[in-house]
């Protein structure tokens, strides 16, 4: 069997087994994985947080583009991707032409945006983010709708564009319809762009030390992947297009960041028509459980052998598995055991109550009879009255002793 089919085996496994074996391997995510997984959110002040096992992001509709910060949960600890004024997932651009005039460029990274939460629930979140569009002459209308799954560790982004005007309007220009970016940081980080087309299986075409590169899409989706690693992956950052198919894919790394650019293909609206763009974008901490979620670990296979360690870890999960059985089984044993140590130990107490009552209410008549003498014995003058009261006396206080002791 090739290491890729043995992935692909294994991501399907994760995927039906990471509730139970995700403890073992990570303490930072055994509570979601034993509670099941929870999504945590605030809103106030136009401020949106969204916090799961896997990432935290937080969305400002009066920054950049929106999104104001994210951070990636990794075994290792939190790792910040990224940082205000970065390109992020809002950060897009729609070139609007009408008739032969030149395009106009809306950037809807310079606006200010509007977040109303659509629904709020412990594994889902929805919201809407709409954009202010006053200063462009342009008669569309911009709306977008994230959605943020508790059990993934990426979330659904669905941009749509509706022509408001009273005409046919073309969204085009000599570099595309509209140009979807997400950004990150990678300062102290080496990066590795892959793109993968599942094709009757994955086939990957990977980038190494290159400073810009461009993919070509075929008829169908890829993901394409932004790996950061120092001296082992840390973080990917992953855009995978739902519908349509985008045009191409351009990735770029500069100083200490860099940036993978969606491009649609030019696209022409009726008035009153409405498009839709839907992808995936994920800021994923390479540990295995969180990449198998996020559908890229067949990828490991062709990124590297600073991935191997990775690849590793996955190949070992039935074992750690059988190994976390093992263990559970002996727990379960031991917790029999003591169980029943516990029965016998509460039976054992009750007979010792019995005896205890016994006791005392022995004792309590026998002080009886004592009073009783003495008070005999205080209205006798006769000695011979008061000796045989002694020998009584005597003979039931040894009697008690004897049946304490034997």
């Amino acid at each position: 069997m090739s290491a890729g089919l043995l992935l692909r085996g294994l991501y399907i496994l994760v995927l039906l087994l990471v509730p139970a074996i995700y403890m073992p391997l990570s303490g930072a995510f055994s509570t979601v994985w034993a509670q099941g997984a929870q999504i945590e959110s605030s809103f106030e002040n136009g401020t949106l947080v969204v916090a799961t096992e896997f990432y935290s992001v937080r969305f400002n509709g009066s920054v950049r583009g929106v999104m104001e910060d994210i951070t990636v949960n990794s075994l290792d600890g939190r790792i910040d991707v990224f940082d205000q004024g970065l390109p992020s997932i809002f950060d897009v651009t729609i070139w609007v032409s009408k008739g032969a005039g030149e395009p106009l460029e809306v950037d809807l990274s310079a606006v200010e945006w509007n977040i109303t939460v659509l629904e709020n629930t412990s594994s889902l979140l929805v919201a809407a983010f709409n954009p202010s569009l006053e200063g462009y002459n342009a008669s569309i209308d911009v709306r977008v709708i994230v959605s943020f799954r508790a059990s993934v560790p990426y979330f659904t982004y669905l941009l749509a564009i509706r022509n408001s005007g009273e005409e046919d309007i073309s969204l085009s220009s000599p570099r595309g319809g509209i140009a979807v970016r997400a950004g990150f940081n990678h300062a102290g980080y080496n990066v590795t762009f892959a793109a993968y087309t599942i094709a009757g299986g994955y086939r990957p075409v990977v980038f190494t030390n290159e400073t810009r590169l461009t993919w070509v899409f075929g008829q169908t989706g890829s993901t394409i992947i932004a790996l950061a690693s120092r001296e082992e992956p840390e973080f990917a950052v992953i855009a995978r297009p739902l519908s349509p198919v985008p045009e191409r894919a351009v990735a770029r790394t500069e100083a200490n960041s860099s940036l993978v650019t969606v491009i649609y293909p030019n696209i022409t609206l009726k008035p009153l028509e409405t498009t839709l763009l839907s992808i995936d974008v994920g800021y994923v901490p390479a540990d295995p459980i969180p990449l198998a979620l996020a559908g890229i670990a067949d990828a490991l296979e062709r990124l590297g052998p600073e991935a191997s360690s990775l690849i590793n870890d996955l190949l070992e999960l039935p074992s750690q598995l059988e190994v976390m059985n093992r263990t559970i089984q002996d727990l379960e044993e031991r917790v029999e055991s003591l169980q029943d140590r516990v029965e016998n130990l509460t039976e054992t107490l009750e007979n010792y109550q019995g005896i205890e009552d016994f006791y005392k209410s022995d004792i309590k008549r026998l002080q009886d009879q004592v009073k009783r003498l003495r008070d005999e014995l205080r209205g006798s003058n006769e000695r011979m009255i008061a000796g045989i009261a002694a020998g009584i006396i005597l003979g039931f206080i040894g009697g008690l002793i004897a049946r304490r002791r034997y």
